[in-house]
């Protein structure tokens, strides 16, 4: 599955782009027998072969919007043979651009030669959980915001969730990126009350639970909850429900892993990394950023390294790859890079401490946690 390409270089176009590409993902994993990798916007033939695990076909399609008009294009490809098995296009008004999905979906799996009962056509039709059009795609900008985990754009992510939610009420999913901006503003230390903001996304998340009982990454929150507060066991008990639920799911594999490598076996985080990066070989940042982490926690410095400093030169406000590498450079025995890389830290957020950093990232075993904290003070971040 590549991502589908908005032809327009405008915001809302490509989080309709975005928002196309993920839930047609989430409507095909509901088919049985069928393995949906997301891959990089390359080739079909190029996609098939990078993502290393064979991929027998490959779906891709362009998104333009002119007035009040969508258009969008899709063409499945056997990767093996190079033939195009179908290509069409759709075109309706952009108020209807849900229906058009459905159509690519449905369409895109018949060209698969998959047999569909009545019951899974209807999960598919709802997978993207709203009919309201403005809606999704502020919930789809939100999405994009969120995973940069910058203070501003959280803010900002958060305005247009509430947006999506006062137009449409019963939209599961608003919900949970809702709870997700006050969970990572109490994690970074940004919330004013963290065990308030840490309560009110458990709330959010319980509502979307209550529209949506299927939907495991909403565990997956509650697992990430559970762990910023020092809860490990329930940490552990609902990712790896929400990982039974979502098998295809990378977020929910990152997530566990995630949570593992600060309290439980570094084998299996880093089994659930390659797990993550497999079912999405183009992941967000922070899945890299987890990738490193468990690297460096395995001993393998230089890996870690590599993979933590991939990326930082772009713009990227985030602090977590930052921390995780002056740890890396510190361990190595790089003092000197550990800390200029330390000062750019404190010019970024001048109120860094130590501290804050271990109680946004609580950690079961101790010793690793003090050793984690000596090595952050010699490199001159403060306590």
């Amino acid at each position: 599955m590549l991502p589908f390409l908005a032809l327009n270089d405008d915001r809302t176009q490509e989080a309709l782009a975005a928002g196309i590409t993920e839930d047609i993902t989430t409507a095909l994993t509901t088919v049985a027998d069928m393995d949906i990798v997301a891959g990089e916007p390359a080739t079909a033939i190029e996609a098939g072969r990078d993502t290393g695990i064979g991929a027998a076909y490959t779906l891709s399609g362009k998104v333009q919007c002119i007035a009040d008009r969508v258009r969008i294009w899709a063409k499945l490809t056997n990767v093996a043979t190079r033939r195009q098995l179908w290509a069409e296009r759709f075109e309706g008004r952009v108020k209807d651009v849900l229906a058009l999905q459905d159509r690519v979906t449905l369409e895109a799996i018949t060209a698969l030669r998959v047999s569909l009962t009545e019951g899974q056509q209807e999960r598919i039709s709802l997978a993207h959980g709203t009919r309201n059009l403005e809606a999704w795609l502020l919930a789809g900008q939100g999405h994009l915001l969120l995973r940069r985990l910058s203070h501003g754009d959280i803010l900002d992510a958060r305005a247009l969730y509430e947006r999506a939610i006062e137009l449409d009420p019963a939209y599961a999913g608003s919900y949970e990126g809702l709870a997700w901006t006050h969970l990572i503003e109490a994690q970074f230390g940004w919330a004013s009350d963290a065990e308030e903001s840490l309560t009110l996304a458990e709330a959010l998340a319980g509502k979307a639970l209550e529209i949506d009982r299927t939907r495991g990454r909403t565990l997956s929150l509650l697992g990430h909850i559970a762990f910023v507060r020092g809860d490990c066991a329930t940490a552990i008990a609902h990712g790896e429900q929400a990982v039974r639920m979502g098998p295809h799911d990378a977020e929910a594999a990152a997530l566990l892993a995630l949570t593992l490598n600060h309290c439980g076996s570094l084998e299996r985080s880093r089994a659930l990394m390659d797990t993550a990066l497999r079912l999405s070989p183009n992941p967000p940042r922070w899945h890299r950023w987890n990738l490193g982490r468990v690297l460096r926690l395995l001993g393998r410095l230089d890996e870690a390294i590599a993979t933590l400093s991939n990326g930082l030169d772009v713009g990227v406000d985030a602090l977590p790859p930052r921390v995780e590498l002056v740890l890396a450079l510190m361990e190595r025995g790089d003092q000197e890079d550990a800390r200029a890389l330390a000062a750019q830290i404190l010019a970024r957020a001048p109120d860094f401490s130590v501290a804050q950093w271990f109680r946004s990232t609580p950690c079961a075993d101790h010793d690793r946690m003090q050793r984690e904290r000596y090595l952050l003070r010699a490199a001159g971040l403060p306590d």
